[in-house]
């Protein structure tokens, strides 16, 4: 099986040797590809260690495989933790077979203490009543419910995660949305316990400075072009 070769990247940007991976898998067959080590961080994740591993220095080494931990962090997705942070460190030894020489923060990891593969991170199974919405916005509405209902609290919360629905609502839909349509479905979500005017919504938004609105990307593009020609 032909050696993969990556060249170090002077500034050790993780993002900037995932071009240089691309280029490499697109020279190789799949049948060339090692066996992923840890499935559910994929192909890329794995090849950045290797990468990491090739790198001249301990100090790079270093500084390139604390970049990969903090990939690593915002793919699971969990809050931040001494302990979600051991165990990623340990994955990253894992990924790299125990080869990559570096300082790891929590003491080196040794193989023999690591018996087979790591526990997988937790991810949540709870199922998601409006993927558009995402999970952060049904947390939030969680937290709402949990407040007394008619409190200031409780209220400023609530306008807050509508302002916040109407966003995310508009990154999957190009028209403008109806406030009455994000007051319906915050009633929904919260299971009746936030009912919510649409002059409400609308007001909060104006309040807050983010009155949420399409902006077409074909007209934004127009708009600067005629504003060059005249400026010409």
């Amino acid at each position: 099986m032909a050696q993969r070769i990556c060249r170090p990247l002077p500034n050790i940007d993780i993002f900037a040797a995932r071009k240089e991976i691309k280029l490499v898998h697109r020279m190789e067959y799949k049948s060339q590809q090692g066996t992923l080590r840890m499935p559910e961080y994929g192909r890329y994740m794995q090849d950045l260690v290797e990468y990491a591993c090739q790198l001249p220095t301990r100090e790079q080494r270093t500084r390139c495989a604390k970049n990969i931990v903090k990939a690593m962090l915002v793919i699971s997705g969990q809050r931040d933790s001494e302990d979600l942070r051991r165990k990623l460190w340990d994955h990253i030894a894992l990924l790299s077979d125990f080869k990559l020489d570096i300082d790891y923060p929590y003491g080196e990891p040794k193989k023999e203490t690591l018996v087979g593969t790591p526990a997988p991170l937790p991810y949540s199974s709870q199922r998601l009543q409006s993927r558009y919405y995402g999970r952060v916005v049904q947390d939030m509405i969680e937290i709402c419910r949990s407040m007394a209902p008619g409190s200031v609290e409780f209220e400023q919360a609530s306008l807050a995660v509508a302002v916040q629905m109407k966003k995310n609502y508009l990154q999957w839909n190009i028209e403008q949305v109806d406030d009455e349509k994000i007051a319906d479905d915050i009633a929904r979500l919260s299971g009746g316990k936030i009912q919510l005017m649409p002059g409400q919504i609308a007001k909060a938004s104006e309040w807050l400075g983010k009155q949420v609105k399409y902006i077409h990307p074909v007209q934004t593009e127009k708009k600067i072009k005629k504003k060059k020609k005249h400026s010409a």
